[in-house]
């Protein structure tokens, strides 16, 4: 993603009849909507007086609820945008799983056989993701277990085989808490800010069945009934990446469980309501054991006992972590987590380096410079069926780009104050305020 300049800002094409985004793909341009910011460097600024022409100098294009960010780095600075703006290049980033639904034929030839047997034998059974079998009248409610077979697309374009072993028809109208937050756009702007204002080491790690491996801490719990078929368990371990002696193990294990049985749900089973809240609750514990405070949704933050500065951050979107440190401290931190919760990838945004982090494209230009943006998000986003339960006509204008000027506080028009409060205290919180 190249850097915004006010020369480069061009018109959006205009809305036409059919889907905007056939208009996006066909101009070979990228959306750039409101929340979303692109760091500029500038050359001085002859326009302003008494301003050198300076290769280091950033001039901060920012809305009036935001003076506190930009008087405390004058070297780097971003662009708030609050309407489409285009770049000419498309996006590299990955744009999301797209999973497809199998035939009947295809789950007969048995194209789904080892993918059920993984799910089975390592997920549930490994994870002892159900415990004794119990009756009916010693659980609040009892729920079906069933199979979502699917084929996901690779980048590459291949596919390979998924299985899911899930909870159905979970009706039970009990109190649990089903709430996980899902961090605002606002809010991830400001961590990478603060990651990248600060010279921190900034990093994106990917945890192995999150739900799966979180207990489940509620009062009153579920009972889970299997199928009557079940995956046969082969005498030879048919897997690569399993070891023998875990295979032996595993086969052991699920010769506990007989098909048809009910057992206690005891971790965070895909399909019931409070799964991803039991994972939430579980990373917060992790985090407060090693000194970190949540500060706000899907953020904690590690900073000294007396205060002052954070010296280590964390941010989550369900099951993926936004991490930043010091260069010396970060590869710690993201072994001492990847200990206590087991990651699948791990891995260093550094100098160069992309990531997709909550429908945001991460990209780290430089130790000082970050783009942010939602392209692919927003690429991969269809937009025409809103029109029709909005029950609203289609705009018959184009929408028109933001130049640098246009993007600086109004004194004519109403400002939007809907992000003051939280990045106001988000900066509070992480000690980094104007000094």
């Amino acid at each position: 993603m190249e850097v915004l300049t006010e020369e480069r800002a061009r018109r959006v094409p205009e809305v036409t009849g059919r889907n905007w985004n056939d208009d996006f793909r066909e101009e070979r341009g990228i959306p750039f909507f409101a929340g979303a910011m692109a760091l500029e460097r500038e050359q001085g600024n002859p326009r302003q007086d008494g301003t050198p022409r300076s290769p280091t100098r950033s001039r901060w294009y920012t809305l009036s609820h935001l003076p506190c960010l930009s008087s405390r780095n004058p070297r780097t600075g971003f662009l708030f945008t609050g309407a489409a703006v285009y770049e000419e290049k498309m996006s590299r980033f990955k744009k999301g799983s797209t999973q497809l639904p199998i035939t009947k034929e295809e789950i007969d030839s048995g194209s789904h056989k080892l993918a059920a047997l993984k799910e089975w034998l390592v997920n549930i059974v490994g994870n002892r993701t159900l415990g004794r079998r119990v009756k009916r009248n010693e659980v609040r409610a009892v729920v079906s277990m069933g199979w979502r077979c699917t084929w996901k697309e690779m980048d590459d374009g291949g596919r390979k085989p998924k299985a899911r072993f899930f909870a159905k028809g979970f009706l039970d109208g009990r109190l649990v808490n089903t709430y996980v937050g899902t961090p605002s756009v606002a809010g991830i702007n400001t961590v990478c800010l603060f990651i990248v204002s600060t010279g921190m080491e900034m990093g994106a790690v990917d945890i192995t069945a999150a739900f799966l491996t979180s207990k489940d801490h509620n009062a009153e719990q579920v009972g889970a009934t299997l199928p009557f078929v079940l995956p046969q368990v082969p005498e030879k371990n048919p897997f690569k990446d399993i070891p023998d002696d875990k295979y032996e193990e595993l086969k052991r294990m699920a010769a506990e469980y007989e098909s048809g049985g009910t057992y206690l749900v005891e971790m965070g089973l895909y399909g019931l309501p409070c799964t991803a809240q039991l994972f939430d609750h579980k990373l917060e514990g992790v985090c407060k054991e090693l000194g970190f405070k949540r500060v706000d949704t899907a953020i904690a933050v590690k900073a000294p006992p007396k205060g002052g500065r954070a010296r280590a951050i964390v941010m989550n979107w369900i099951d993926d972590l936004l991490t930043g440190a010091p260069p010396k401290e970060h590869k710690v931190l993201q072994e001492t987590f990847n200990k206590r919760l087991g990651f699948r990838s791990m891995c260093v945004i550094g100098e160069g380096s992309e990531r997709k982090f909550s429908g945001v494209d991460i990209s780290r230009v430089s130790t000082g410079e970050i783009h942010l943006s939602q392209v692919s998000y927003l690429e991969n986003t269809d937009t025409a069926p809103l029109w029709e339960i909005l029950k609203e006509k289609r705009p018959s204008k184009p929408w028109k780009g933001l130049d640098g000027k246009s993007a600086e506080p109004s004194t004519k028009k109403e400002v939007d104050n809907q992000y003051k409060k939280p990045i106001y205290t988000r900066v509070g919180t992480l000690q980094w305020g104007p000094g």
